[in-house]
């Protein structure tokens, strides 16, 4: 719903966009207007982003924005490299590190009190890590029952 440039909003791990600090226990995907994009987005699972940093046909461009294309036949999934927002920054609508260098997205699965596992796009690879809860990251919806 938006352009392949546009890093979005970054929130803190299982939070509704608030501009701060705060973990609220609500995924961001379930704030997206039902009327104009439908129902049943949600934020991934550990274990979809998992299967996704397995493809083998992956590819890093840079042009015109930098990120990784994810591909399987003629479908593929295009994420950007928008940066993230420090710990100390929280959530927030401006990466204050990394941006054209990391691609970081939230899973909805926590590892332990601290941290939430993600998926990290970087220097042409990508595995899912473990990650402070209160940095500001991407969220990319999907749409379905949770694997």
């Amino acid at each position: 719903w938006t352009t392949s440039s546009d890093g979005g909003y970054y929130y803190t791990w299982k939070s509704t966009y608030t501009g701060n600090l705060s973990i609220n226990f609500n995924d961001p995907c379930s704030k997206l207007n039902s009327t104009t994009y439908g129902t049943g987005w949600r934020t991934p699972s550990r274990n979809e982003l998992t299967k996704l940093s397995r493809c083998t046909n992956a590819t890093l461009v840079s042009s015109p924005t930098r990120g990784m294309w994810f591909m399987h036949s003629s479908i593929g999934l295009f994420l950007p490299a928008p940066g993230y927002r420090q710990s100390t920054d929280g959530s927030g609508t401006s990466a204050t590190s990394g941006i054209g260098v990391y691609g970081y997205y939230w899973s909805i699965d926590a590892s332990n009190n601290d941290s939430g596992y993600i998926l990290r796009i970087y220097n042409g690879s990508s595995r899912v890590i473990q990650y402070d809860k209160y940095g500001g990251l991407s969220v990319r919806c999907i749409k379905g029952t949770r694997q």
